[in-house]
């Protein structure tokens, strides 16, 4: 059975800034990024569940899931009962996960 993927409002912002970011320095690789996101976003129709958890869930509790796209992270979760994935960000794997408390500098 087919899900339904849906991109929250966080998740377009992050995916517009990651591409305007890539877009500044290579402008072609910026347009075969987003391509190739979009690919793997929509490939979330099927099978979500084959991603492992994402670090998130241990800040913000739920089943969160993570695919990984290149340097990206897309954080999502499935809901069963209304058979829709909602992607909930797009992070760069580098960036603190969603929900972890800052660390003071030394």
């Amino acid at each position: 059975m087919k899900y339904s993927v849906e991109i929250s409002i966080r998740g377009q912002s992050d995916i517009s800034q990651a591409f305007g970011y890539i877009a500044v320095s290579s402008p072609g690789n910026a347009i075969k990024w987003l391509a190739g996101l979009n690919e793997r976003i929509e490939s979330l129709e099927t099978f979500p569940r084959r991603y492992g958890q994402a670090r998130e869930q241990d800040h913000l509790g739920g089943d969160y899931r993570q695919l990984v796209y290149k340097s990206h992270r897309i954080v999502y979760l499935v809901d069963e009962a209304s058979k829709t994935v909602g992607v909930v960000c797009v992070r760069h794997a580098a960036m603190r996960t969603l929900g972890e408390p800052e660390t003071e500098a030394f």
